[in-house]
């Protein structure tokens, strides 16, 4: 088993950046042994980009490589917490309240790169995050996901398995 750091993808997913994010996968994909089967990603914005780090981590004529997300585990956790349980099956009923810092507000623009914010802004009352008055600070985070508290310059970490 290998870590590779991530430095940047985390934030570069926050904010959309296309460049960073392909910045960030090349430097940690450098970093990746070339015989890896497996990778575990250790951040759920990472599931956002999990076909641009396949691309970079997949082996030319090796067999696909077998991503591993958080999002699934970190929502089972978020029911279990509340004290609910999932129910793959049941009808899509509510809407979704997004918070910034703790206050309601509209998705912010960046989470609309991702087919996962599109869904989101659907469901969403706030609807339009374009609209006139959308809380668009610095300050407002990206794709709303449940992480843990971290600093920025917190290393993110994706372990391949061999």
């Amino acid at each position: 088993m290998t870590e590779v750091p991530c430095w940047g993808l985390a934030e570069a997913v926050e904010h959309a950046d296309e460049r960073a994010i392909d910045a960030a996968v090349a430097a940690a994909a450098a970093l990746t042994p070339d015989e890896v089967t497996t990778v575990v990603l250790g951040c759920t914005h990472y599931e956002l980009v999990a076909e641009r780090i396949r691309a970079a981590v997949q082996g030319a004529g090796r067999p696909p490589l077998v991503l591993h997300g958080s999002a699934g585990a970190v929502a089972a956790q978020a029911l279990r917490r509340i004290g609910s349980r999932p129910e793959p099956g049941a009808r899509t009923l509510g809407t979704v309240t997004v918070l910034l810092s703790g206050r309601e507000g509209a998705l912010p623009v960046p989470a609309l790169a991702y087919g996962e914010g599109r869904l989101l802004q659907e469901a969403s009352p706030a609807g339009d995050s374009g609209s006139p008055g959308a809380d668009h600070r610095a300050d407002a985070r990206g794709p709303p996901v449940v992480r843990p508290a971290q600093s920025p310059s917190a290393t993110r970490y994706w372990r391949s398995e061999t």
